[in-house]
């Protein structure tokens, strides 16, 4: 159980160049069968200048799976440029909350307030 957290004035960035995927959130990179309550990130700043690898980014958590989230909140900037190599390995999921939700006990009384944007590279990058 993660409960009581407060990070503010979080700064997060990736190169993007790694051999695996990356799981990158303002809290906790992935959250598996677990509960977090009462946690926020405000002033949130991630920026991921070129992804070429599957990344799951969210401002609370980057891949939430099987767990509850609950009275959360997150607020600041997400920033990616997305470049994919002709093999097609690169994907981004990307989140104000969440990179991925896959979980039935669902996100309950949270919200996020983040500017996302995401945007792809010129295919002249290798």
């Amino acid at each position: 159980m993660i409960e009581n957290v407060f990070v503010n004035r979080l700064t997060l960035s990736h190169s993007g160049q790694s051999s695996s995927s990356a799981y990158i959130g303002g809290l906790v990179g992935q959250a598996i069968n677990c509960t977090i309550t009462n946690c926020s990130v405000k002033e949130l700043k991630f920026n991921a200048p070129l992804v070429r690898l599957k990344m799951y980014v969210g401002g609370l958590v980057g891949e939430n799976k099987n767990s509850l989230i609950e009275d959360c909140s997150v607020e600041g900037t997400m920033e990616a440029i997305c470049s994919y190599t002709s093999n097609k390995d690169g994907c981004l999921y990307m989140g104000g909350f969440s990179g991925v939700n896959d979980s039935n006990l669902g996100i309950k009384n949270s919200y996020a307030k983040v500017d996302l944007t995401v945007t792809e590279a010129s295919n002249t990058l290798s």
